[in-house]
């Protein structure tokens, strides 16, 4: 949604950091839809919602254009609210709690920032039986090996039966389908003397293509996972400008398929919560962009300035001084 709102050079590196250069809007937003519709139809017996919406501060004008076309290709809930008010956190927040069956509930901070006019949201909420469960009663309390050598007790659900699973060159791999076998789980597990954390540093697309491809036929292993629940929150900022998104996050940012008042992105925060248990999994995630006013009126005092701290009724001047090397004296 955030890509169809922009233009010039932020939709080009908008899309280059997307991996969506040489296609149209027409084509990346049909995919969108055609993608949406898939996801929520392949399985009966999976609950999977995936929810959209913009919301529009009240005395902010977003082009007519740009809302239809959320509504027509991300089914997105289009709300006008007053910011300012104590409780339009709460009521994002609550319309977040619904799509999510209450997993992710307090992720837009109250008060509003009196600098945000617009809101795109998206959220994702799953869940899904096993196709082979794990019986509860094989779930042992065993040891979970830390990176430094360290354990932890954790609750280990066990079963053997038949599935698709891969071996690589320093991992092994396990595919856990959930009801019919449209949606899987793929656990992937590093050998014991390799890092993950260099591990996930050097895995990519390829990699994940050659487990999909090479999975087995399925044959009978044992599989031993921990029972977990866990919440996980990331202000994504950081990590989109090094993806080359940096003009959406400046005063360069160009955002005028949205308004005519210029806009930038002020933050991008995500959410993720998974829980799998012996029956099955429930996920839930939201992604959380934040508008504000922006453009070519900026001010970012980046590098050496000067200050004057001043009376405004006789001009008495009582401070004046340069900074170079701004730091916090103890």
């Amino acid at each position: 949604m955030a890509l169809n709102g922009a233009n010039g050079a932020t939709k080009e590196d908008m899309k280059d950091a997307l991996e969506l250069t040489g296609l149209t809007d027409e084509e990346i937003n049909t995919s969108y839809n055609s993608l949406m519709n898939l996801l929520r139809s392949l399985d009966s017996n999976v609950i999977f919602d995936l929810a959209n919406s913009v919301w529009i501060e009240n005395n902010f004008n977003v082009l007519d254009s740009y809302k239809q076309t959320c509504i027509d290709y991300f089914e997105a809930k289009i709300s006008n609210l007053d910011f300012s008010s104590p409780n339009a956190a709460d009521i994002i927040n609550a319309w977040i709690a619904q799509k999510t069956n209450n997993k992710i509930n307090d992720i837009v901070e109250s008060p509003i920032d009196r600098g945000v006019v617009m809101f795109l949201i998206n959220t994702i909420y799953f869940m899904a039986d096993w196709t082979i469960q794990f019986d509860p009663q094989d779930t042992e309390d065993m040891p979970f090996y830390h990176t430094d050598g360290s354990s932890i007790d954790v609750k280990m659900m066990s079963v053997k039966d038949d599935f698709k699973n891969f071996s690589g060159t320093n991992y092994k791999a396990v595919e856990l389908p959930y009801s019919s076998g449209f949606f899987t789980m793929t656990i992937i597990l590093p050998d014991s003397d390799v890092n993950i954390d260099e591990f996930i540093g050097g895995f990519g697309s390829d990699n994940m293509d050659q487990i999909i491809n090479g999975l087995s036929e399925p044959e009978e292993i044992s599989v031993k996972i921990p029972k977990l629940k866990f919440r996980y929150k990331l202000r994504m900022n950081d990590v989109l400008k090094a993806m080359g998104m940096n003009s959406a996050f400046d005063g360069s940012a160009d955002f005028s398929r949205i308004s005519t008042p210029p806009l930038w992105i002020t933050d991008v925060l995500h959410e993720g919560f998974v829980d799998v248990n012996e029956e099955g999994t429930e996920a839930a995630a939201v992604t959380v962009i934040s508008f504000g006013r922006g453009g070519g009126n900026v001010f970012n005092a980046n590098r050496p300035y000067m200050f004057v701290i001043r009376e405004t009724k006789s001009n008495t001047i009582l401070f004046i001084g340069k900074v170079t090397s701004p730091h916090i004296d103890p």
